[in-house]
């Protein structure tokens, strides 16, 4: 049967973080129902936040026999935008901004597949260049319980996780790409690999021209390796870690060459140029509780000191052990000549 247009007023109640007070969304749609589907066409979703999203959605209503792990539905919606104070009101989302996004989504019962395109402007006004994100991936569900398996890639552009959560501590502006191929219903039983890339971009006030990190998560633990190139520094490093045991632990090995104190720091009182590799194991909550080891070898040391000399060492080999907060430490250096 034909639906007329239907309108939904309903209360937005106050913003928990902002204190904000409440205000109120206006929902309208007109489509079609049956037995079989419900169709809503031009649908409308409005706030006094901000919120304007506008699209279609079918539902394919479940039958007796139905045997699908979620409902079938197809989806095709346009933010401009959607106010991320709605999401803070309603489902207590501490996530900051006002996205411009497209998405559309296609269920079949089983699987779900998707793709976002989109801009993320700040709340606060700023003329500064939105963040762009485009992501595509699919989801499938079992209705036998199993495992969830989820394939995304996507890619990013200017994002800035401080204005995202609201948090300046994590100011940073990052631009790369990033895939997965994972399965399991909780972080601890993932398994799958994952893949990083960072490009010109930056944390804090350090300059990142290239971070990649590949990965695979084990049911608990999480193989990686990482190369990076900042001023300053570049390294590679390999490594395990379990990050979700009770007591969380990492072993890990890895080089750097062309150490440049002066560019890492910015400091150019600390002249200083280094090579070498290192290796370290812990296990710990805290820098206070960690338990571990880690070893340094230099295959190269150049130091510039305070009166202008330089100092060249041939090697130096550091041995460390963590326990309780202190460390303990041999070390073994020669001169060059």
């Amino acid at each position: 049967m034909l639906l007329p247009l239907l309108l939904a007023h309903a209360p937005r109640p106050a913003d928990p973080e902002t204190g904000e007070p409440g205000g109120t969304m206006d929902i309208a749609a007109e489509g079609a129902f049956s037995r079989e589907r419900l169709a809503l066409r031009t649908l409308s979703i409005e706030s006094e936040a901000g919120t304007d999203v506008r699209g279609d959605f079918v539902l394919q209503l479940p039958q007796e026999d139905d045997q699908s792990a979620i409902p079938a539905f197809t989806a095709d919606l346009q933010a401009s935008p959607f106010a991320l104070a709605d999401a803070r009101a309603f489902a207590g989302l501490r996530l900051f901004g006002r996205p411009r996004v497209r998405l559309t989504a296609d269920s079949d019962g089983q699987d779900i597949v998707f793709s976002l395109r989109g801009a993320l402007d700040p709340e606060s006004g700023s003329t500064a260049q939105p963040a762009t994100v485009v992501l595509d991936g699919d989801l499938a569900v079992r209705p036998d319980g199993g495992p969830l398996s989820i394939n995304v890639n996507g890619e990013f552009r200017r994002l800035n996780p401080a204005t995202l959560l609201g948090n300046p501590a994590l100011d940073a502006t990052l631009a790369g790409t990033v895939s997965a191929d994972v399965r399991g219903r909780s972080p601890e039983a993932l398994t799958g690999p994952f893949e990083l890339l960072l490009t010109d971009s930056r944390v804090g006030q350090r300059t990142i021209d290239r971070l990649r990190v590949d990965g695979e998560f084990r049911t608990g633990a999480v193989e990686f390796a990482a190369d990076a190139a900042i001023p300053g520094l570049d390294g590679r490093v390999r490594g395990f870690a379990r990050p979700f045991d009770r007591v969380p632990s990492l072993e890990a090995t890895g080089t750097f060459s062309d150490l440049n104190l002066a560019a890492l720091t910015g400091n150019p009182d600390r002249q200083a140029r280094l090579r070498g590799d290192f290796a370290v194991e812990g296990r710990g909550t805290s820098l206070e509780t960690v338990i571990g080891s880690a070893a340094v070898t230099l295959d190269e040391a150049t130091y510039t000191l305070a009166d202008g000399r330089t100092l060249r060492l041939s090697y130096a080999d550091l041995d460390a052990t963590l326990r309780g907060g202190a460390a303990t430490f041999d070390a073994d250096l020669a001169l060059a000549d």
